[in-house]
């Protein structure tokens, strides 16, 4: 009875997208990087939602930034678009 669900599988965690050999980055040169002159980094993005029970579906972009000299902790980003 009712309406079907609309949301598919739960999609991984950034902290598991992190450390899966499967997530393939692409590298930057980005300028001013924690007042250094130039730093190379490497970024992932992708996009999802989020359902909660009787809200609008809220569609969000994320960005997970390493660092590939591992100086930087990694640092996770979600926005809603």
């Amino acid at each position: 009875m009712g309406r079907t669900r609309l949301k598919g599988k739960r999609l991984p965690r950034l902290s598991q997208r992190l450390n899966a050999p499967t997530t393939l980055g692409q590298s930057v040169c980005l300028a001013g990087w924690y007042g250094n002159t130039e730093r190379q980094v490497e970024y992932t993005t992708g996009t999802a939602v989020w359902y909660h029970s009787g809200k609008p579906v809220v569609p969000l972009r994320w960005v997970l930034v390493r660092d590939p000299k591992a100086e930087f902790a990694p640092k996770p980003f979600s926005v809603q678009t």
